[in-house]
């Protein structure tokens, strides 16, 4: 790698300025060229900065620029659908459905599955029982909303929500 300020072939020279390339067979790495590159007043000066990236950051980094464009795209969709009353519903349900496979996913990732004979193993229907009930308890408590200061005199319930029957009173 090269050090210091470069510069280039123009009379008088000039200070090289940096830039990152982002193409696909170098993406990320960075070059030095003449400020005026490929105009009349410059000298089409130009050289790497970065030694040579490896194999899998050739892959990798590609992958990951695709993924933020998808994401800011994602995002730009769901501003723009936000701006009409049908559209907030059904970014709603979106992000809704979207969080519920998510948590749903993530637990199969991070549970083991012990499948034997076709029968599921206890624990992990168990698991996935909770997860549903979580899932269940905080559509609740984001609809319903959830004061947790608001503690009632029996000391059971929080808000309307009573703990020990699991449903919503109407005195607080």
């Amino acid at each position: 790698m090269s050090t210091g300020p470069h510069l280039c072939r123009c009379d008088p020279p000039r200070v090289a300025e940096m830039k990152t390339s982002w193409t696909n067979k170098n993406p990320g790495r960075r070059f030095v060229r003449c400020p005026f590159h490929q105009q009349e007043q410059g000298c089409n000066f130009w050289m790497w900065y970065d030694p040579p990236m490896c194999e899998r950051a050739l892959v990798v980094i590609p992958g990951l620029l695709r993924k933020i464009r998808n994401l800011e795209m994602e995002v730009s969709n769901l501003s723009e659908a936000c701006n009409s009353k049908e559209g907030h519903e059904s970014v709603e349900n979106y992000i809704n459905n979207k969080e519920q496979n998510e948590c749903v996913e993530s637990c199969h990732e991070s549970t083991p599955t012990m499948i034997m004979n076709n029968d599921v193993h206890f624990g992990q229907v168990l698991l996935q029982l909770q997860v549903v009930v979580l899932y269940f308890e905080l559509t609740v408590v984001v609809h319903f909303g959830w004061d947790w200061d608001a503690k009632s005199n029996s000391g059971n319930s929080y808000a309307g929500w009573d703990m020990m029957s699991g449903s919503l009173s109407d005195g607080i």
